[in-house]
C-alpha cells in the first residue's frame, strides 16, 4: 500500500500522479474504517482528502502555517504528518484530537473548530511574518459552514487595508464514499489571495445576498405590504 509508506508529508512529494491518486483512494479507504470505529466527522474529511493531499505535495507545514476552518477537516492531514498509527485514537482518551493542536504536533499551526476565523488567524500570522522579515507561506482551509459566518465577512473587509499576501482555500464537503463519487461531487479552489482581492470577493457576497434578499421580498403579496403603510 502507498499509505503505508508515508511517514513524512515530504514522501508525498516523490509520488507520480497514478501512485497520488491511489494513496487519495487507500486514505479515504483508511478514514472510513477507523471512523467507523472511534466516530468522528466522516463525510466532511472523505471530501476533503485529495485537497490537503494536494497541499502537502506543494506547502511544507513544518514551517508553513496551514489554518484550518472548520478545524475537523484535519483528518488526512494527521494520518499524512506521521499520526497514521496512532490514528485508532481518535477521540479517545490520551488520544489524538478530532481538531489541530499544536501541542500535538508541529504540523499543527492553530488550534480551530469551526469559529469562520482562520482568515483572521491566518493574516495575523502573514503580517507578523512580513513585520519579522521572515520567509514562509500562510494558508488559510476554510469551508463547510464557515463561509456563512458573519466574523469571515469581517475578515475579509480588514484584508482588504492591508498588504499581505497569502493563501485561501476552499474546501466543499460531499457525502461520496468512493473516489469516483467524490471526484465528480467535491468542488476545490485554491488561489494566493491578497487583501484587496478578498475585500472584492466579500462585496460581491454581499451584492449576491440583497440580491437574495429583494428577490425574496418580491415575492410578499402586495396587500400584506400596504398593512405597514
Amino acid at each position: 500500500m502507498i499509505l503505508e509508506t508515508i511517514h513524512d508529508p515530504r514522501d508525498i512529494k516523490a509520488l507520480n500522479d497514478s501512485q497520488t491518486q491511489l494513496l487519495c483512494t487507500e486514505l479515504r479507504e483508511f478514514l472510513m474504517k477507523n471512523v467507523s470505529k472511534t466516530g468522528g466527522h466522516l463525510a466532511s474529511n472523505l471530501g476533503a482528502v485529495e485537497l490537503t493531499v494536494a497541499i502537502h505535495r506543494v506547502f511544507d507545514t513544518s514551517r508553513d502555517r496551514l489554518v484550518f476552518d472548520v478545524g475537523h477537516q484535519c483528518y488526512t492531514h494527521k494520518i499524512l504528518t506521521g499520526r497514521r498509527e496512532r490514528f485508532s485514537s481518535l477521540r479517545q482518551y490520551g488520544g489524538l484530537s478530532g481538531f489541530p493542536k499544536p501541542r500535538e504536533s508541529g504540523h499543527d499551526a492553530f488550534i480551530a473548530g469551526h469559529a469562520s476565523n482562520s482568515v483572521s488567524v491566518a493574516l495575523g500570522m502573514a503580517r507578523a511574518r512580513t513585520l519579522q522579515h521572515q520567509d514562509y507561506s500562510v494558508l488559510a482551509l476554510i469551508g463547510d459552514g464557515a463561509l456563512s459566518g458573519s466574523f469571515y465577512m469581517n475578515e475579509t473587509i480588514n484584508a482588504g487595508g492591508l498588504p499581505v499576501t497569502f493563501g485561501f482555500d476552499t474546501a466543499v464537503s460531499s457525502w461520496a464514499y468512493d473516489a469516483a463519487e467524490t471526484a465528480a461531487l467535491q468542488e476545490t479552489q485554491f488561489e494566493v489571495a491578497t487583501g484587496e482581492e478578498l475585500a472584492a470577493l466579500q462585496s460581491r457576497a454581499s451584492e449576491r445576498l440583497q440580491q437574495k434578499l429583494f428577490s425574496l421580498l418580491s415575492l410578499i403579496p402586495a396587500e400584506f405590504l400596504e398593512l405597514f403603510e
